[in-house]
């Protein structure tokens, strides 16, 4: 059973953080930190899709693999499942 923002979205506390990056680019209309936060959504992306989602999926199998198909890894659901 899932809990909290993880019914709407993967990688709350990513989503979270490249927001509160997202918000200093556009208070303080930088272009490198524009930059700054172009690569942390890459790297990001690159740890979850590459090095936590396989080591979820060795840890709980076919109950993660239902958990993938339901939830979106980046852009959240508006209703809970």
């Amino acid at each position: 059973m899932m809990n909290g923002l993880y019914c709407y979205v993967r990688n709350p506390i990513y989503l979270g953080a490249l927001f509160v990056q997202l918000g200093y680019v556009v208070w303080f209309g930088s272009g490198i930190m524009f930059s700054y936060f172009l690569f942390f959504v890459f790297a990001y992306h690159i740890l979850i899709v590459f090095i936590e989602e396989p080591m979820l999926r060795n840890k709980f199998g076919t109950a993660y693999q239902e958990y993938l198909k339901r939830v979106p890894r980046w852009i959240p659901r508006l209703r809970k499942i």
